[in-house]
């Protein structure tokens, strides 16, 4: 077994043992943040929308129960704020909760996208692939309905986005490639391609490799030689200092003794990684084709 991969195991059962607990689902929506005109969303800040979030159960396969959560630009009163607006599927790794991740799912709220975070069962996202898929459709059916808190949030049959972290990046990569009516494109945090795979059918739609140069868990190196193989448009951003466990809320001492010691400080290294995201989003479902083109961050290599 290679060291990402035994890397990939002991994060795993770590994770498993420290975070089996997690929300109530459902859970009524309230607002998590609020509306500030004044915020830049540039460097780590939050964008100008307030955010909701609300945990919400759906039904599929008949009798099957599906959670998620979801995240949307939002008024004081919960309403959508001047929707519709682009979505983004966010896919925690295996044995992750998504309260780790809603640090960055609030944070692209905020900057106008409508968030949709699946909760896999028993948190092995890898072995439920469809899970994005079926909670998307489910916050599509409500955005349609005049009598939900969503309605009007998004486009109607528009495709947005799809990031994962970790194995949740594995399984967006998947998704990206296999449904490309609901996927345009696709960011893998931390993350690998899946073996035996061929990605050529994304040719022309933009993926997104985004890792930590101080990763012990999934290794630049790793993720660079698996981005070589990707078709065009792709691109690879290394964040200086950055580790596996700093994309995560709520780690423990155990976690983060699998890496070394970060060599930045979090809140620098989170920043620069949120404007790889903002330049991503604005140059796939945004109106700024050229932001990833054009960016140039002192804490970032990117190619």
């Amino acid at each position: 077994m290679s060291m990402v991969r035994r890397g990939y195991c002991a994060a795993a059962l770590l994770a498993l043992l420290a975070f089996l607990g997690g929300c109530a689902y459902p859970s009524p929506a309230r607002l998590v943040l609020e509306h500030d005109p004044d915020r830049s969303g540039v460097g780590g800040e939050h964008g100008p929308f307030g955010v909701a979030r609300e945990a919400a159960l759906t039904t599929v396969h008949a009798d099957d129960a599906l959670r998620y959560e979801v995240f949307w630009p939002a008024e004081d009163d919960l309403s959508v704020d001047e929707g519709p607006f682009p979505h983004v599927v966010l896919l925690p790794p295996s044995f992750a909760t998504p309260s780790q991740l809603h640090w960055l799912a609030v944070w692209m709220a905020s900057v106008g996208h409508v968030v949709v975070v699946p909760r896999a069962d028993f948190d092995l996202v890898s072995g439920q692939y469809a899970n994005a898929d079926l909670a998307l459709d489910a916050v599509r059916g409500r955005a349609v309905d005049p009598d939900d808190l969503l309605a009007d949030a998004l486009a109607p049959d528009a495709p947005g986005a799809i990031v994962g972290h970790g194995t949740g990046g594995t399984v967006a990569l998947n998704r990206w490639l296999s449904r490309p009516g609901l996927y345009c494109t696709t960011a893998a945090i931390a993350a690998l391609p899946e073996r035996r795979v061929v990605y050529e059918a994304g040719t022309d739609r933009r993926s997104v490799f985004l890792v930590g140069a101080e990763d012990g868990i999934v290794t630049a190196s790793a993720v660079s030689s698996a981005w070589a193989g990707m078709p065009e448009p792709s691109t690879l951003a290394v964040v200086d200092g950055m580790t596996y466990y700093d994309w995560l809320d709520q780690t423990t001492e155990s976690q983060r003794s699998l890496e070394g010691t970060p060599t930045r400080a979090q809140s620098e290294t989170r920043g620069d990684a949120l404007d790889v995201v903002r330049a991503w989003l604005d140059a796939t479902v945004g109106d700024r084709p050229d932001a990833l083109d054009t960016l140039d961050l002192a804490g970032v290599e990117v190619q």
